[in-house]
C-alpha cells in the first residue's frame, strides 16, 4: 500500500474515532462515582471512560516494547551479517576478476601447443 494513502487512510479514521468520542462525551456528562480502595472521585461518564481507554492503551504499548526491542535487535543482527556477506562476496568478485583478467593474458601470450609442435 502507498505509504500517502496508508497516512491519509489512518488520519480520517482517527477523525471519525475522534467525532464519535466528541459525541459521546457530549451526550454523556452524567456524574459518575468511582470507588477505588479509599479513593473516592467523582467525575463524567464519558471523561471516565476516556482514562480508562488511555491506561489501556499505554498498557498495550508497554507490553509491546519487549517485543519491539528484541525484533529491532534481530534486525541489527541480520543486517550486521548481510554487511559481511557483502564484503566478502565483494572479496570473491575481486578474485574472480583477476582470475579472468589472468586467464585472458595467458591467452594471449601463450602459444597453442599445435604451433609449437611446427617449430621442432
Amino acid at each position: 500500500m502507498n505509504p500517502r494513502i496508508a497516512l491519509v487512510t489512518a488520519l480520517v479514521g482517527a477523525l471519525v474515532i475522534a467525532l464519535f468520542a466528541t459525541i459521546f462525551a457530549l451526550q454523556n456528562p452524567n456524574p459518575t462515582f468511582i470507588h477505588l480502595f479509599n479513593w473516592n472521585f467523582q467525575a463524567p461518564l464519558a471523561l471516565v471512560l476516556f482514562i480508562t481507554l488511555g491506561m489501556g492503551v499505554i498498557i498495550g504499548l508497554l507490553l509491546l516494547v519487549p517485543s519491539l526491542i528484541k525484533r529491532e535487535m534481530k534486525i541489527r543482527q541480520k543486517n550486521k551479517h548481510i554487511k559481511e556477506l557483502d564484503e566478502s562476496l565483494n572479496e570473491y568478485q575481486t578474485e574472480a576478476e583477476k582470475s579472468q583478467k589472468r586467464t585472458r593474458y595467458l591467452e594471449q601470450n601463450l602459444e597453442p601447443p599445435e604451433d609449437r609442435t611446427e617449430l621442432s
